[in-house]
C-alpha cells in the first residue's frame, strides 16, 4: 500500500517527469504495449481510487493562553486525535501535553468557575515584574491570566490546596456513582468515539509530570464531583503507583495512558482501586479495558449527562 500510495502521489499527470522515466524504462526493456497499456490502465486507477485522506485533521494556534494551545477538528475518530496527542509528547520531553476529552463547551465553563471559585489567578503576593506587557490594564493587572508568562502564577496557587486535599486510601475521596453510570463508563472506554467532542483542544504545559497539566486546565467543581486538587492527586496516585499518565480531561472524564504494560495482578489491583474510587459493591468495572487497551478513562463526576449511542 505505502509504493500505491507514493505511486499516487508522484504520477499525478501522465506528463510527470517520473512517469516518463519509467515508460521508457519499460519500453527499453522490451515489455509489449499490450503489457505497457495495462500499465498506464493501473495508474489511472490509482489516481481515480479514493484513497481516504489522513492528512484532512486541522490544528490551528490559539492565542492569549496560559499553555502553547491549539485546537484539533476535523478528525475522524479518538484514535486520529491520540495519534495527534502522542506526537506532541514525544516532541516536548521536558513539558507534558494534556487533551480535552468529552463536552469541551461545558468543560471550558466548569474549568473557569472552577479557576476563579478557588483563587487560582490571584496575582496578590507575587512578583509581577517579568509578565508581558499584554498582561496589565491602566497600570494594574487585568485579572485573569492569559500568557505563558503568568503560568507560575497558577502553578503556585495551585501548590497550596494540593495537601488539604489529598487522600490516605482512595475511596476517601468520597465519589460514588450509580450502577447505570458505570454501565456507560464502560461502553465510553470501548467506544470513546461517540462521547468524545468533536472539537479538541490540547494544551502544551511547562509542568515536568503528567499529572501537574491539571494546573492548565483545572476541573472539578458541582458538588459530588471530585475538585481539581482531588483530581490531581488522583491523578498522581495512578502516575506513581501503575505509571499511567493523564492525558486528558472533560467536562466528566479523565482520560489515562499506560506508559508500560502492567502485570496480571497490577491490573487487577488498579480494577480494585477504581471499584473503591466510586464506592462500589461490584467486583468488576474495567479490568477488561484495563488489561487489554493502552488507555483508560474515569469518571470524576457523579453522573454523566449523556452519552451518543
Amino acid at each position: 500500500m505505502a509504493f500505491f500510495m507514493m505511486l499516487r502521489m508522484h504520477l499525478l499527470l501522465r506528463n510527470n517527469l517520473l512517469f516518463s522515466v519509467i515508460c521508457k524504462t519499460l519500453k527499453k526493456s522490451g515489455i509489449t504495449a499490450k503489457i505497457l497499456n495495462v500499465f498506464y490502465i493501473f495508474v489511472d486507477i490509482l489516481l481515480l481510487y479514493p484513497i481516504k485522506n489522513h492528512n484532512k485533521v486541522k490544528i490551528e494556534n490559539i492565542n492569549e493562553r496560559l499553555c502553547e494551545t491549539l485546537l484539533i477538528t476535523e478528525f475522524d475518530s479518538f484514535e486520529d486525535v491520540l495519534n495527534i496527542y502522542k506526537k506532541f509528547k514525544d516532541n516536548n520531553v521536558e513539558k507534558s501535553v494534556v487533551i480535552t476529552l468529552d463536552d469541551l463547551g461545558q468543560a471550558e465553563y466548569t474549568s473557569g468557575h472552577s479557576i476563579h471559585y478557588n483563587d487560582l489567578d490571584d496575582v496578590e503576593g507575587y512578583d509581577l515584574s517579568t509578565l508581558e506587557k499584554s498582561c496589565f490594564e491602566d497600570g494594574g493587572h487585568c485579572g485573569c491570566l492569559t500568557t505563558p508568562s503568568e503560568f507560575f502564577i497558577r502553578k503556585g496557587n495551585f501548590e497550596k490546596k494540593i495537601k488539604e486535599n489529598s487522600f490516605a486510601k482512595i475511596n476517601d475521596l468520597g465519589l460514588s456513582i450509580l450502577d447505570e453510570d458505570i454501565e456507560i463508563l464502560k461502553k465510553i472506554n470501548s467506544k470513546p468515539d461517540s462521547f468524545i467532542d468533536n472539537e479538541v483542544i490540547l494544551q502544551i504545559v511547562p509542568v515536568s509530570n503528567p499529572y501537574e497539566t491539571i494546573m492548565a486546565f483545572p476541573n472539578g467543581y458541582f458538588e459530588g464531583d471530585l475538585n481539581p486538587f482531588q483530581n490531581y492527586n488522583l491523578a498522581k496516585y495512578l502516575y506513581e503507583k501503575y505509571d499511567c499518565i493523564l492525558f486528558g480531561i472533560g467536562a466528566s472524564l479523565l482520560g489515562f495512558l499506560k506508559n508500560r504494560e502492567l502485570s496480571t495482578e497490577e491490573c487487577k489491583q488498579l480494577n480494585l482501586d477504581i471499584i473503591n474510587l466510586y464506592n462500589s459493591d461490584k467486583n468488576e468495572i474495567l479490568l477488561e479495558q484495563i488489561t487489554n487497551s493502552e488507555y483508560f478513562f474515569l469518571m470524576y463526576t457523579e453522573s454523566i449527562e449523556h452519552y451518543g449511542e
